[in-house]
């Protein structure tokens, strides 16, 4: 994902990268606020928004042979 946001960024364009779990939690105080218009406007002005969902992925404990795994748990 870094590397599309750095070809973005070479190719004069403005980049936003934020965690998703940021920018839910910026669009409901935002929402809560009654400044939603005023964030979405903000967004608006960049050329692409880079979202990384990691975050969002349980991560289960390490197992007995040192792994650690992803996936639906």
């Amino acid at each position: 994902m870094c590397a599309i946001g750095h070809a973005l960024i070479n190719s004069s364009r403005s980049v936003l990268y934020q965690p998703t779990f940021k920018l839910v939690q910026d669009l409901l105080v935002a929402k809560r606020y009654l400044q939603l218009p005023r964030v979405l406007h903000k967004l608006d002005m960049f050329g692409a928004l880079l979202i990384d969902d990691i975050g969002y992925v349980r991560i289960p404990q390490i197992t007995d042979h040192g792994f650690q795994g992803f996936g639906a748990s």
